[in-house]
């Protein structure tokens, strides 16, 4: 879903689930399958309810076994799981150039870890604008810069 429906997953409550945490088994007519049940920030938008369409009519698609095994699973590196190397390569291999060269200059000026953070939330949009705590779900009166009042709190804004 991150992939192929990235506004569902950024919208959905339940991309940190498994499978078995966001539906049940149901029985019509003798014949056991599986029901979704995905539940959102808010209310879709028409366009958007035409992508759960889309994600709907995939998913019916796939084979369920009611008695297999539901677990989170890291595939990078399915041996050992999940490690920080395996974390960091694929940080590596999604970053832009622009974006890798930064770090590695950062990492050459051995600052202090806490400024090294703060950079790398600046560039993959995680600092705790009033924009991204709206798409977060958290319910604010207004978006805009508390300092302008002209235009939306973003990480560009500041700049």
């Amino acid at each position: 879903m991150k992939d192929r429906f990235p506004r569902l997953y950024s919208l959905t409550l339940c991309n940190e689930k498994v499978i078995s945490e966001v539906g049940e088994w149901v029985t019509l007519d003798n014949v056991e399958s599986f029901k979704w049940k995905l539940l959102w920030r808010r209310e879709l938008f028409e366009w958007e309810k035409e992508l759960q369409q889309q994600l709907h009519s995939i998913l019916s698609t796939a084979q369920w076994s009611k008695n297999g095994l539901d677990a989170k699973v890291w595939v990078l590196d399915d041996r050992l799981g999940y490690t920080v190397r395996s974390g960091y390569a694929l940080l590596e291999r999604e970053g832009n150039s622009k974006t890798k060269e930064v770090f590695r200059i950062l990492r050459s000026l051995k600052v202090a870890p806490t400024t090294e953070i703060l950079v790398w939330r600046v560039l993959w949009n995680k600092l705790p604008t009033r924009g991204n705590l709206v798409v977060r779900g958290v319910q604010l009166a207004n978006t805009l810069c508390p300092l302008c009042n002209m235009s939306e709190e973003t990480a560009d804004h500041f700049s």
